[in-house]
């Protein structure tokens, strides 16, 4: 419902009936656009209908994903994909919380899988793991940190896996609610959910094919994405250059205009 009307029928005839606004907007679909410029509202709309398909798929592949990695506690969607802003190029980014001594694993078998999928279909989306964490890490970050880019893209991820750790995550951490009030409390109401049954875990031999996954994942991924920003770089795309944070137990990607928009945020909230 719109705020100040009764319904979104009742704002569409508003802004279809006011003489003065009339003249500078118009409603195209769902969109609300100004006129001369009703191709943005269209392309708004492509895009919606475009990230509800590629959570369809994400969902698909986190089926797959759970029978080889059953200790994956929360999975979820960010990056465009989550702010409902999907275009065609766009990779489907993923934020996966792992249990304890299970990330790298988690993430072998994650590239493994899409791998696998990009090999029986090409028309595939590509998966980007840009963020796996283990729990106990993932909960000291929600509850230390003050960071408000962590706190909004956190209240914008698309869970599809483990809303009952989801609410656990928002509730260790009150600091996201003093800056996003409203949206911290819808989220919050909305994810709680029963307790969890504690999937079945490989013990020791996890532990070592975690260990395993990490000797050789790591030193791979690092070089890799030296590379890949050596040819960002050539390519003038300089903004799209990335870190490879890599800890024995977590790893992710940053871009520099990810850190260019932390730093916008940090000053807005400071």
């Amino acid at each position: 419902m719109s705020p100040g009307f009764p319904n979104d029928a009742a704002l569409i005839r508003f802004l279809e009936t006011d003489e003065r606004l009339a003249r500078y907007v118009t409603v195209v679909g769902s969109e609300v656009a100004m006129r001369g410029r009703e191709d943005l509202a269209a392309a708004r709309a492509s895009q919606r209908d475009l990230t509800h398909a590629r959570i369809g798929q994400a969902d698909s592949f986190l089926d797959l994903l759970s029978k080889v990695c059953p200790w994956v506690d929360l999975a979820g969607v960010s990056g465009s994909t989550a702010y409902a802003g999907a275009k065609p190029d766009d990779d489907i980014d993923f934020f996966l919380v792992t249990a304890e001594r299970r990330s790298w694993i988690s993430l072998l078998l994650a590239m493994a899988t899409a791998r696998l999928g990009r090999l029986r279909s090409r028309t595939a989306p590509h998966y980007c793991f840009n963020r796996i964490i283990e729990l106990e890490e993932c909960v000291q970050t929600f509850r230390d940190s003050r960071d408000a880019l962590l706190a909004r893209e956190a209240l914008n991820l698309v869970v599809l896996r483990g809303n009952d750790v989801y609410w656990e995550l928002l509730t260790s951490a009150p600091w996201i609610g003093d800056q996003f009030p409203e949206l911290y409390e819808t989220r919050r109401s909305a994810s709680r959910t029963t307790c969890r049954d504690t999937p079945q875990r490989l013990g020791l031999l996890g532990d070592a094919l975690n260990a395993a996954a990490f000797m050789c994942l790591a030193p791979y991924l690092w070089l890799a994405g030296l590379l890949r920003n050596v040819g960002l770089k050539r390519a003038g795309r300089d903004k799209e250059c990335f870190r490879t944070i890599i800890q024995p137990d977590s790893y992710a990607t940053e871009s520099t205009l990810y850190d260019e928009l932390r730093e916008a945020y940090r000053q807005a909230f400071a």
